[in-house]
């Protein structure tokens, strides 16, 4: 990741395409709710290597919430792909608080 100013310009980047994904998915939620997933993953992302684990954790819970019953309908499909990757990161942050937590 590059400098501090960088990431802050893409963690607002992120929240923007974020608020115009909802804006679409009120429309059309199931067209554009998994680019909000996808959007929330990335935000989460972004959110862990500005150290803001706590955050991160809200985004990708998120994300993987709005997947959930897409990769139930199409459990071979690329939601259900999506939805693994987030839950992964997911537990990957939450251990990363928990061992923060203990130390």
């Amino acid at each position: 990741m590059g400098s501090v100013g960088d990431a802050s310009a893409a963690l607002e980047a992120i929240r923007e395409a974020l608020e115009f994904y909802r804006r679409l998915a009120a429309t059309s939620p199931a067209r554009y709710e998994p680019d909000i997933a996808m959007s929330l993953g990335a935000y989460g992302r972004h959110l862990v290597a500005a150290g803001n684990l706590p955050e991160a954790v809200v985004a990708i819970r998120e994300g993987a919430d709005i997947l959930r019953h897409y990769a139930e309908e199409f459990p071979k499909g690329p939601a259900a792909q999506l939805l693994a990757n987030l839950e992964n990161d997911l537990k990957t942050v939450e251990k990363s608080i928990e061992e923060a937590d203990d130390g």
